[in-house]
């Protein structure tokens, strides 16, 4: 594009496939992201950072001089990614065809933002992700382009506001998305669904523990199905209450088991 071009386009208003965004005192990675992001589920169009609302051209900050870190930046945030199609050093364009709205993450974002709730960009990409299936700290690491360690900061928030949950194999934690996130697109069933089967799969490991091994305790529950020791507790208790297997033994070296009768007499 030439600067004519581009002096041509500035000069008209801003529509729904034009947009013009300043630079002047640094635009922040998270609201270039969400505008692109929005126009790319619309009808997509073309983005000039660089330009005031009233098409004035008044380049870019110092911080983003460097335009070659603005194309990682928009393709590492964007699923698919986004591809900034020019730049130098006064304006960025980035060029978008149409995609297809995501119905179900566009409602909850306007739920939490019709209760004056904001959501960082990069809990937004682990949500995203989590869409497509279950992952690990490793996993979501490589995602969101960050450190292990800053990763798990942004997996604790969503831990605490029930946005994602986790299970644990052997030492490896392993991500979902939790309800917290289904009640808020509306996927209720979906979720009671999902903890329902996972529940069932659990109790059937345990009987299935102890038909080959006669006995199960409570640290093999922990390891066997990748939960608390508050939530394996209340499964063997469960399981004894259904009669389903019996405490065969108290204390430190608890065992539960099946009824003994003389027939499998332990």
């Amino acid at each position: 594009m030439t600067l004519e071009e581009l002096k041509t386009i500035t000069s008209g208003k801003e529509t729904l496939t034009i947009e013009f965004k300043s630079d002047v005192k640094r635009l922040p990675d998270g609201e270039l992201v969400d505008s692109l992001a929005a126009m790319a589920n619309s009808q997509g169009g073309m983005l000039f950072e660089g330009v005031e609302d009233d098409g004035t051209i008044t380049g870019l900050c110092r911080a983003h001089f460097d335009v070659e870190g603005i194309v990682p930046l928009v393709e590492n945030r964007t699923t698919p990614g986004l591809v900034v199609s020019e730049s130098n050093s006064s304006v960025v364009t980035v060029r978008m065809l149409e995609a297809k709205a995501d119905t179900l993450f566009i409602r909850m974002l306007m739920n939490r933002e019709d209760r004056g709730i904001d959501m960082p960009i990069d809990s937004l990409l682990v949500l995203s992700a989590l869409r497509d299936g279950e992952l690990t700290v490793q996993e979501l690491a490589a995602v969101l382009k960050k450190s292990e360690s800053t990763t798990r900061g942004i997996i604790g928030v969503l831990l605490r506001e029930g946005m994602i949950d986790q299970r644990v194999e052997g030492k490896v934690h392993v991500y979902f998305l939790g309800k917290a996130y289904h009640q808020e697109v509306g996927e209720e069933v979906a979720y009671t669904k999902m903890v329902g089967l996972r529940r069932e799969r659990q109790l059937n490991m345990v009987l299935e523990h102890i038909d080959l091994h006669k006995t199960i305790s409570l640290t093999q529950v922990v390891d066997l199905c990748g939960i608390s020791r508050a939530a394996a507790k209340k499964m063997l208790r469960k399981l004894c209450e259904n009669g389903n297997i019996v405490l065969l033994c108290k204390g430190r070296w608890a065992k539960y088991g099946k009824r003994m009768t003389e027939s499998n007499g332990i």
